[in-house]
């Protein structure tokens, strides 16, 4: 391999690497922001008073 293929073969594994990371960059910026607004719901949720959990009811016995 001489070295205009060395360069070359380093460039293309360069550019498919940072292919590789944005894509990982922004798949996780995605997941980031959903988990943002579902933990905002749930607040949402808690401050009006939402999420009660049943009282239990006497058994009768």
């Amino acid at each position: 391999m001489g070295p205009e293929a060395a360069m070359r073969a380093y460039a293309e594994e360069t550019n498919r690497l940072n292919r590789e990371r944005r894509a990982t960059v922004e798949t996780t910026r995605r997941e980031l922001a959903d988990t943002a607004r579902a933990i905002a719901e749930m607040v949402r949720v808690i401050e009006q008073g939402g999420w009660h959990t049943p009282c239990p009811t006497a058994s009768p016995n």
